[in-house]
């Protein structure tokens, strides 16, 4: 736009020759490329110092110094550059601005400001990156009263800080600290502040020296560290967790399969006008509610053993949207957000219910009071390596996403590190167990997923689910097969906990088979080697003293390599089909069962 005599004869030009140049034409090839760059850090930065060589009219390479500096001319973005010589003319003046230059350029370069600061009257002079951190010109900087230097701290440590500096004016001595600055476009930045109060002639502080780095890189490289080693922790509580969990559950299955089978068969035997039927019925009620609550632990520790097949999520979530449409309070509006041409997730149809339930019932929850809005959304998603990167539970590639919105009470950050623990709840005596949230974690962890929780207290949460996307087909619901009797076949059971033997016996006599029982693995070998021909099924146990039933399976498939097995198992999922097809077990039954469902399992193998 416009130029000086100064610069014309520098590089040997007529201003006429010169307004008709550009950019391009004072460097080669190669530095030219950086041109752009350069001016959308001027941009960026508003004030930039560079040190570069230009090309003269005669081919000359001039060294030079360049303060380039974003300006308004007539509304226009434009940049002034002011330039100068380096080494060119002689003299104490140029030989100490070219210095300055030079230091100037040194400390912009490394990101850092150097400042001094005169405290009566109150008057800054910075350079190096004071632009690039501030957002604000060298000049207006040093324009800047007591006041406004204050606008650059951050609020919350604005008393902080001036503590600090008062300090080291008092004790006359340095400092280092760090804190948070406030650039200009309202960006929060991290910094680093070393300096020295110096002292006059009469031994107080009257300037302060000091040089500011940006920290922000580190500190959020720091935060991002800690929050995945956070998330490593958590996930590691809550997997010893489950191992405690699955454990406590195994056994209790075990009982669980004694009390449900008996007391249901014992039911069959008695008039349903008999108070004693009427005690049992509530019994076997309060042993189903038990087994729930098994499930549930079973789910959180991810041994639950629930079949898995292609399903849409969208269309489980349009269900339990129905379902709560009637149920909740008239001041909770729902808004649905599913996007039915969503893919498929290979996935179990009743936890995924127990999941979005479990989701919209907290929602809802949360607005009980004061009313609010329930946003519920299903789409798929691609997940980048960036990203999967931020959240160790997942990895690049197709997803999708549920997300379940409220605009409740929201959480603190208490409660936020503690919502998927087990038994944590926030709920009064007797409202809930706590299991919750434990449970929908399990489920979404056992289907290969992960939950991110968004929550501000006063504001609402959102729970963000990702499944895994699958190209498989939806398949159809599967109808329950009829219970059919036995049709003389010989059944070799394996136990070692005596009720359930017990149980196994009196069911499957009743429904016409002819069975034996062993309480471990050694003596069901004996008694099969005695006679290897006699059987047409063995049922066993796996986790058994003396022989395991893995290792009874190998022993038997030894000397009967086409029998058919069905592993009864308290918990299956721990099972991987490498491991079913080595062994060749034919089918698993996860207890606790009944009468029904164990002869039912047992047809279904014996007539294949």
């Amino acid at each position: 736009l416009e130029v000086n005599d100064a610069f014309c004869q520098l590089l040997a030009y007529t201003r006429e020759e010169f307004l008709k140049l550009s950019l391009k034409d004072f460097y080669d090839f190669e530095r030219s490329q950086a041109i752009p760059i350069r001016l959308e850090s001027v941009v960026k930065h508003r004030e930039v110092f560079f040190e570069t060589t230009i090309r003269a009219r005669d081919g000359r390479n001039v060294p030079v110094t360049v303060n380039a500096r974003l300006i308004a001319i007539s509304n226009r973005r434009s940049i002034l550059c002011v330039v100068r010589e380096i080494g060119g003319a002689r003299g104490p003046g140029n030989t100490l601005q070219a210095q300055e230059d030079r230091r100037r350029i040194i400390a912009a370069q490394t990101g850092q400001v150097i400042y001094d600061i005169s405290i009566e009257p109150f008057t800054i002079n910075c350079s190096g990156g004071a632009s690039q951190l501030s957002g604000y010109t060298i000049n207006e900087l040093r324009e800047f009263n007591y006041r406004d230097w204050l606008s650059l701290l951050h609020k919350d440590d604005r008393r902080r800080v001036i503590g600090c500096f008062r300090e080291a004016l008092q004790n006359v001595g340095k400092y280092r600290f760090s804190y948070r600055l406030m650039h200009r476009s309202g960006k929060c930045l991290h910094v680093e502040d070393i300096g020295v109060a110096l002292p006059g002639d009469d031994g107080k502080s009257y300037r302060l020296l000091g040089n500011i780095t940006d920290s922000t890189p580190r500190v959020e490289a720091e935060s991002q560290r800690r929050k995945l080693e956070q998330d490593l922790q958590h996930s590691q509580k809550l997997e010893s967790l489950g191992v405690l969990a699955g454990g406590i559950a195994h056994d209790f299955n075990n009982i669980l399969t004694a009390i449900i089978g008996l007391t249901d068969l014992a039911l069959t035997d008695l008039s349903e006008e008999s108070m004693t039927h009427r005690e049992l019925k509530e019994a076997l009620q309060a042993a189903h509610r038990a087994k729930d609550l098994v499930r549930q632990m079973l789910t959180f520790s991810r041994q639950s053993g629930a079949v898995k097949e292609p399903r849409h999520l969208h269309v489980i979530v349009r269900e339990v949207l129905m379902l709560l449409r009637a149920s909740l309070a008239p001041n909770i509006d729902i808004i649905d957000n599913v996007d039915s041409r969503s893919g498929a997730i290979f996935a179990n149809g009743t936890q995924l219910h127990q999941v979005v339930m479990n989701y919209c019932t907290n929602a809802a929850q949360a607005m009980e009071r004061s009313g609010g809005k329930l946003e519920v959304w299903v789409s798929n998603a691609e997940l980048s390596e960036e990203f999967a990167a931020r959240h160790p539970n997942l990895r690049a590639g197709s997803y999708v996403m549920l997300s379940v919105r409220d605009t409740g009470h929201g959480m603190k950050a208490s409660v936020k590190d503690r919502i998927f623990d087990p038994f944590f709840t926030t709920k009064g005596p007797g409202e809930g167990t706590g299991l919750g949230l434990s449970v929908v974690h399990g489920i979404v962890t056992d289907h290969g997923g992960a939950i991110l929780l968004e929550s501000t207290p006063g504001k609402g949460s959102t729970f963000h689910t990702y499944f895994p996307r699958t190209d498989d087909t939806v398949l159809q619901e599967r109808a329950l097969e009829a219970v059919a009797p036995a049709q003389g076949e010989r059944i070799l059971l394996v136990d070692d906990e005596h009720a359930i033997l017990f149980f196994a016996k009196e069911a499957l006599t009743h429904y016409g088979y002819d069975v034996d029982l062993c309480v471990d693995g050694k003596a069901a070998l004996e008694k099969f080697r005695e006679q290897p021909g006699k059987y047409d099924l063995v049922i066993t146990d796996q986790s058994m003293p003396n022989m395991t039933g893995e290792q009874l399976i190998r022993e038997l498939r030894k000397l009967r390599p086409d029998l058919p097995v069905i592993l009864f198992t308290g918990f299956s999922d721990i099972y991987s089909d490498e491991w079913i097809e080595e062994l060749r077990v034919t089918e698993i039954i996860t207890k606790p069962v009944n009468a029904q469902d164990l002869s039912r399992a047992i047809r279904k193998v014996l007539d294949k």
